[in-house]
């Protein structure tokens, strides 16, 4: 039975630089069939024992992030706000309550999530403001915010490994 060396090549998005993970021999094939998936462990040695393969260093290499101004109709930000982005072919959501200060951001708040590729709709919800209550990033948010903005569909926001998307903002605190 043969034996086959294989190398994980795992490109760095944030930085375009390439480099080896790992190496390792996958544990010998059956007869006419294909050898199972090695499992993956953490090690710190950085040693790969036959049969295994090292787990990311990253765990978040391959993701891309979200980020924008915290914003909301009243006279400061609720302290118990937080934004959400739900993908939309999981259903999956990933939520942040760290509100970022820094001036990027419009009135020096904002957010930043890390996500895995795909769709989403952004979200922020204040349960001070009403427990039920998504406030999208929306039509009406991109429209300025103006009275005659009467659209509040939420807006489908790509994200790709290694990219940041900004100034999403969720922040249609109005029907």
């Amino acid at each position: 039975m043969r034996k086959r060396i294989v190398f994980i090549v795992v490109l760095a998005a944030a930085t375009g630089m390439a480099g080896v993970v790992a190496a390792g021999r996958l544990s010998e094939r059956p007869a006419g069939g294909v050898a199972a998936e090695p499992e993956i462990s953490a090690n710190p040695s950085g040693k790969v024992r036959p049969g295994q393969r090292q787990a990311p260093a990253n765990p978040e290499q391959g993701y891309g992030h979200l980020e924008g101004p915290v914003t909301y109709p009243g006279e400061g930000i609720p302290g118990d706000i937080r934004v959400c982005a739900v993908n939309l072919a999981t259903s999956r959501e990933t939520c942040t309550g760290d509100i970022l200060r820094h001036r990027r951001f419009r009135d020096s708040r904002g957010y930043r999530l890390s996500v895995p590729p795909g769709n989403y709709q952004v979200y922020a919800v204040a349960p001070s403001f009403d427990p039920g209550y998504q406030a999208f990033y929306s039509a009406f948010v991109v429209c300025g915010y103006r009275a005659g903005c009467t659209d509040h569909s939420p807006i489908t926001v790509s994200v790709k490994a290694g990219q940041t998307r900004t100034g999403v903002e969720p922040g249609d605190f109005y029907d």
